[in-house]
């Protein structure tokens, strides 16, 4: 499942992948999301699949990438099924 929030002039909303497309600030909270959501992502993004598929990997360690054209934070958060 992926969640994307946009920061507009007005606050925080839901967004959809085509909203990734625009000048917003936004937030994908990805949580053991599909290929095709990955896919999504990617198309929408330009960041590679297999970088997507490497940042949600289960065993990957917490972490924050600061790159040229986006940031990504690797969080590890304990859930109650």
């Amino acid at each position: 499942m992926i969640d994307i929030r946009l920061k507009t002039s007005s606050g925080i909303k839901k967004g959809t992948f085509t909203d990734m497309k625009t000048k917003h600030v936004f937030w994908g909270d990805c949580h053991a999301p599909s290929n095709r959501e990955l896919e999504e992502l990617s198309k929408a993004t330009k960041i590679a699949v297999h970088d997507l598929r490497e940042y949600v990997d289960p065993k990957e360690r917490p972490k924050l990438i600061d790159l040229e054209d986006y940031s990504v934070i690797v969080l590890a958060a304990p859930h109650k099924d």
